[in-house]
Parts: structure tokens; C-alpha cells; sequence
């Protein structure tokens, strides 16, 4: 059902496209597929970007950064990361984006995932002018770890810096950790 969704949504008929999958996000229950799931979700959460529905598109993206985390599959978080930096640039919100492409880039770097950071090029091209890659600072932590760390010290939850950098508080958590180590 996900290649029919796919296959419908360039034509611009998104309601066949949603329709798909949904039919695909059913048939991934049972039994559960999680990275079905988290594919299946992160298309539905692009759709929305694609028609302007942020709610939905949030929810969509931040279910399939979690099951990407939870299965430990960093190159579909990437993609994830790179949806949700898509949601940030099309609601108004590019400086949101950056952090996300940078943390996305470094994952697909290591990957050598060349197709995906041509992608992220292009996304990131689209952009204000500001980092186009993640800078270590003398302390040693990425700009992922700075901005967990900002939020933090502005006296946010873990639940709030989740909510704010669009990311589970689970990875907050694993973010504190580093910076603690």
C-alpha cells in the first residue's frame, strides 16, 4: 500500500496517497512491523508538510523519530530529522531547521549516505544562511548536545526541550548523558 501512497503522491492526488496509507499503517499492526510503521509514518507526516497540516505532521514525525530510535535505526531517524526540518522551513521556522540538519548530517555522514546528504544539501540550500555543518566546540559537544544543554539551562523539563527541538524525550536523555560524560 506505501508504494501506491508514494506512487500517487507526485501526481498530486493526496487524498488516494493518504488513503494508501492508511491502508498500510493498518496492515504494519498486525503483526507489527516497527520500521514498516516508522516509514509509514513519516510519509503520512511529509504528506501533511505537502498540504499544510503541521498538527497532524508533527504527530506523524515525532511516532516515527521514536520507533526510530527505539529500534536503533539511524538512517531512518535521519530522514525523520530531515522531515521534521522540512516541517520547521515550510510553518515559518528556519532557524528550528538547522540544528536538525546538523544532526541529521552527522548521522548520514558516518553512514556515507551520499543520495540523503545530497538531499539534506538541498533542503539546507533552501535555508538562511547559517551553519552547514555541525561545529565542535573546545568542550567537545555538537550543536545538538549545545542545545539540549541552552534549554536545560533555561530551566525547560526534559519534556519541554523534547517538544521544543521536535525530537523524544528519550533522546534528550541520551543527549544529557553525553554532556554529563
Amino acid at each position: 500500500y506505501l508504494l501506491w501512497a508514494t506512487w500517487h503522491r507526485p501526481s498530486g492526488d493526496f487524498d488516494a496517497a493518504h488513503d494508501f496509507a492508511i491502508r498500510a499503517l493498518e496492515a504494519a499492526q498486525a503483526p507489527r512491523q516497527p520500521l514498516a510503521l516508522l516509514r509509514i509514518l513519516r510519509f503520512l507526516g511529509e504528506l501533511q508538510i505537502t498540504t499544510g497540516g503541521w498538527t497532524p505532521a508533527v504527530e506523524h514525525l515525532q511516532r516515527s523519530l521514536e520507533l526510530a530510535e527505539a529500534c536503533h535505526a539511524p538512517y531512518e531517524r535521519a530522514l525523520t530529522l530531515l522531515a521534521l526540518s522540512r516541517l520547521h522551513h515550510h510553518a515559518g521556522q528556519s532557524h528550528n531547521a538547522i540544528p536538525l540538519i546538523n544532526d541529521a548530517r552527522e548521522v548520514l555522514t558516518l553512514l556515507h549516505a551520499v543520495p540523503a546528504l545530497n538531499h539534506l544539501d538541498r533542503l539546507a540550500a533552501d535555508l538562511p544562511a547559517g551553519p552547514r555543518s555541525t561545529p565542535i566546540n573546545s568542550a567537545g559537544l555538537s550543536a545538538r548536545e549545545r542545545d539540549v544543554l541552552r534549554l536545560v539551562a533555561d530551566g525547560l523539563t526534559n519534556a519541554q526541550v523534547a517538544e521544543q527541538l521536535f525530537v523524544s524525550r528519550r533522546t534528550v536523555v541520551q543527549h544529557l548523558r553525553s554532556i554529563y560524560t
